[in-house]
């Protein structure tokens, strides 16, 4: 990747949470913003070794958020959102799942960083495997 395009996706993946705040029609209903953060969260503690270059961040946050979380939400809105259960187990499902893949990347591939394209191959063959990918919101 050309380094102008890494520039580009390190500042992209920085200003996200607060981005689409700012730009959003409507603003984020509590918990959507708290899932967002908790799924850069999950992203930046596995990332302690900085191998996730930023277009493979931007990747994860952006499909967890607008794949995952958003269609769960319009679907049941306030609903979900107000049931810690709900709350706690989809929290702790995309942590999982962030984990088990990049660790898959990790595992597979001898590279100093990791892309957004190794993610996603680490996504397709690990479908199956993942506890998102049970609330069938794609797929």
């Amino acid at each position: 990747m050309e380094s102008e395009y890494n520039k580009i996706f390190e500042l992209l993946y920085a200003d996200y949470v607060y981005e689409i705040e700012y730009r959003r029609r409507r603003p984020f209903l509590y918990n959507e913003y708290y899932f967002v953060r908790s799924i850069r969260k999950s992203i930046d503690i596995k990332d302690v070794e900085n191998t996730l270059r930023p277009d493979a961040k931007y990747f994860l946050i952006i499909n967890f958020h607008h794949l995952i979380v958003r269609p769960l939400i319009e679907r049941n809105g306030l609903k979900n959102l107000q049931n810690e259960s709900f709350v706690f187990e989809l929290e702790e499902n995309i942590q999982s799942d962030i984990e088990m893949i990049i660790n898959e990347v990790k595992g597979n591939d001898e590279v100093e960083q990791i892309s957004g394209h190794q993610i996603m191959k680490s996504i397709d063959a690990l479908w199956s495997k993942l506890r998102t990918t049970g609330q069938k919101t794609w797929g």
